[in-house]
């Protein structure tokens, strides 16, 4: 008889185990579903999908701009990060730009660093640069390059009122949005808009130096001019060709370049690379890299070997091996095709 009651028990015992166990996983599901409605409803309504355990919402925004049947959305919130003081208030802000048609969002980007922020700018009005440019809070619809449909042109401002990171061109098609037009741009970089037989040319600057070889204040930033071809905005070697600078000019160049070279270092054996890379990446990016060679050659006659910073510190090359390695960071530009077509592939 108490083996039989032992039985009984057992399997009472286990049935509520079974029991409780699909309970469990009941109550899990229910906790997954709710989570995914919850971030389901927030990009429905096109804001920042935050979660609870890491960060504290706090005031939501919305700007909405109408062009045509388009739309223009900049939705904004601000929040805690883990870790960040909870002060109560928020320390942080998120910001998304929509492009919508209809219910439909087109083109969106989100920048969530403190400062961050999006503007407009009007290639209508006089060339500028980044720096001194005024930024537009509502874009203007422009046609830029003659095909009869307007563009915009998006910014991405970095920390600073005017330190422009980012351009985009994007075209308000009929039915669609086309870019026409991403460039990144680096801590300030410069963009110019210049009106030009109907169409614009958009000047900007080559990144990929930055940083390169050289501490940052010293980074070269060589100009590229982009024009309308093939349906985007691409770099145009028939605008950064530039005409063969006269003697006078190349001589005023190097006596400009070896005295840099003399407030960098006082040995003039081994010379650090600073201020004089930028004028001959000019002179390679407007389609005289020849000549750029003996610029080289002629301001570091004196030197033995050239000085660059490296991640771990200062090291010492050759000039041949230094005009290597700047003939093959050259060929990683985005813009490469275009300075080698304008140094008739040479380089």
């Amino acid at each position: 008889m108490q083996r039989g009651e032992n039985i009984q028990l057992a399997q009472v015992t286990k049935i509520i185990k079974c029991d409780g166990l699909w309970q469990c996983i009941a109550l899990l599901s229910c906790i997954a579903a709710l989570h995914a409605y919850f971030a389901a409803t927030q990009r429905a309504l096109g804001k920042p999908h935050m979660t609870p355990s890491s960060e504290t919402a706090g005031k939501r925004e919305s700007k909405v701009i109408r062009l045509g049947r388009y739309a223009i959305v900049e939705d904004s919130i601000d929040y805690n990060e883990a870790g960040d003081a909870q002060s109560g208030q928020c320390n942080r802000r998120l910001v998304k730009y929509r492009v919508t048609l209809g219910n439909k969002t087109v083109f969106s980007q989100t920048v969530s660093q403190e400062g961050d922020r999006f503007a407009f700018a009007d290639p209508r009005l006089a060339s500028f640069e980044s720096r001194d440019m005024k930024l537009e809070t509502e874009p203007a619809a422009v046609d830029m390059n003659g095909d009869g449909t307007p563009e915009i042109v998006v910014l991405h401002i970095w920390g600073g009122a005017h330190a422009v990171s980012s351009c985009k061109i994007i075209s308000l098609g009929k039915d669609a949005v086309d870019v026409l037009l991403s460039a990144e741009l680096g801590n300030g970089g410069d963009i110019q808009f210049v009106h030009s037989r109907g169409k614009y040319l958009v000047t900007l600057c080559d990144i990929i130096y930055y940083g390169w070889v050289t501490g940052d204040p010293d980074s070269p930033l060589p100009k590229v001019v982009c024009c309308y071809r093939g349906g985007k905005f691409r770099a145009c070697k028939e605008h950064m060709m530039q005409p063969t600078p006269t003697q006078s000019s190349i001589d005023n160049l190097c006596a400009k370049l070896i005295l840099a070279l003399k407030k960098d270092r006082a040995s003039p054996d081994q010379p650090i690379i600073g201020e004089t890379l930028g004028p001959i990446l000019d002179l390679i990016y407007s389609g005289h890299a020849e000549l750029a060679r003996k610029v080289f050659s002629r301001v570091y006659a004196r030197a033995s070997r050239l000085a660059i910073l490296t991640e771990s510190g200062e090291k010492l090359v050759s000039k041949n091996v230094f005009w290597e390695m700047l003939v093959k960071k050259v060929t990683t530009s985005p813009y490469y095709t275009a300075i080698k077509a304008a140094n008739h592939g040479n380089i």
